[in-house]
């Protein structure tokens, strides 16, 4: 009688162990799902020759290429960041700078949404270059200057606007 109880305690412990084995295991995979998430840090800008406009998105991680789109009236490009979060302190910035005159960011459903707002429909191009996504907005091929470039070369100052 006591071996069979001996043996239904141990049993009833390692069902117990394995419970909260299972839970903080389920926990700790649940926070590193998490903590992969890549995080929007930065947006800046800064003019480039030939009346465009660089804005600048940098990632804490590697950059995801956005799903992109753009309306004319009114005048707007949408860019999706699957798997991203924002770490911007505000949602919206104020540019006032070429054509383009406010971005807003919104974060939901598993995606980051940047909407730029413009003064008028203008071409652009999209690169995505490690952690950076640069969108060039105006000039007649709207080509991006290459990271190390800008601000530097062209002479004209980077301006970080979100972190």
């Amino acid at each position: 009688m006591l071996a069979n109880n001996r043996v239904l305690k141990e049993r009833e412990i390692g069902r117990a162990v394995f419970g909260w084995g299972l839970f903080v295991g389920c926990l700790m995979w649940a926070l590193i799902a998490h903590g992969a998430e890549n995080v929007l840090k930065e947006i800046e800008f800064s003019t480039l020759p030939g009346d465009q406009l660089q804005l600048r998105f940098v990632f804490e991680g590697n950059a995801v290429a956005p799903k992109a789109f753009h309306t004319d009236n009114p005048a707007r490009i949408v860019l999706d960041f699957p798997g991203v979060r924002s770490g911007l302190a505000r949602k919206n910035i104020k540019i006032d700078t070429g054509v383009v005159t406010q971005v807003n960011v919104v974060e939901g459903g598993g995606r980051t949404r940047v909407v730029v707002n413009l003064a008028a429909s203008v071409p652009y191009q999209i690169e995505t270059k490690d952690r950076l996504v640069l969108v060039a907005l105006g000039g007649a091929a709207a080509t991006p200057a290459p990271v190390a470039r800008v601000g530097a070369a062209s002479g004209m100052p980077v301006q970080q606007v979100e972190k």
